[in-house]
């Protein structure tokens, strides 16, 4: 079982915010997680135009950086550099897709929105691209840092145990883990 110590540092949104509408996270927002090893995860979120980064111009994508270098990735083009260094040393063979084709319907290469869509509509699960799980672990950090931004806090979150992800002694934290559901749209507590 791994601790996960939720921080986070929050940019409220720049118009539209809560007093104006039902929005419940902001547009901008810079999470911190510390995990109980001492690693660390930054992770920012901008709902906004953006400008184009790293060497992809990526505008909808993922730059992960390390100690020893950085990975980018723009759908399905990455490329991995060394701290210091202007050229890759290793990349995708073939430019791919860029992310910002995402699309609901399709077609793309992206089109896991539709997948899912279409899984849920057959009731099997086979007929997805991957795990809902891989899902899950995907969402769960943004999702568990919009529950710290709206409570305007950090947090402490018991990860890695399937039957007991919670946030520690935070009945507050904890409510807003899920929602009450209205009949006949309700979620039974076990799936």
């Amino acid at each position: 079982m791994s601790i996960l110590y939720l921080f986070i540092l929050p940019v409220a949104s720049t118009d539209g915010g809560p007093d104006e509408c039902a929005q419940e996270t902001p547009d901008m927002q810079s999470s911190t997680f510390k995990y109980k090893d001492g690693s660390i995860l930054e992770f920012e979120t901008r709902g906004r135009m953006s400008n184009g980064e790293g060497s992809l111009g990526i505008k909808i994508g993922n730059i992960f950086y390390g100690t020893k270098g950085y990975l980018e990735i723009d759908g399905s083009t990455w490329k991995a550099y060394h701290s210091g260094d202007d050229k890759p040393f290793a990349g995708s063979k073939v430019a791919g897709a860029s992310n910002e084709s995402i699309s609901l319907s399709g077609p793309s290469e992206t089109e896991h929105f539709a997948n899912f869509l279409d899984g849920v509509r057959s009731g099997n699960y086979h007929d997805l691209h991957c795990d809902v799980n891989e899902g899950f672990f995907s969402t769960v950090l943004p999702l568990t840092a919009n529950i710290s931004y709206r409570l305007k806090r950090g947090l402490e979150f018991m990860g890695g145990d399937m039957d007991r992800e919670e946030f520690v002694n935070d009945p507050e934290a904890n409510a807003l883990l899920t929602r009450v559901y209205r009949p006949p749209y309700v979620v039974p507590n076990e799936v």
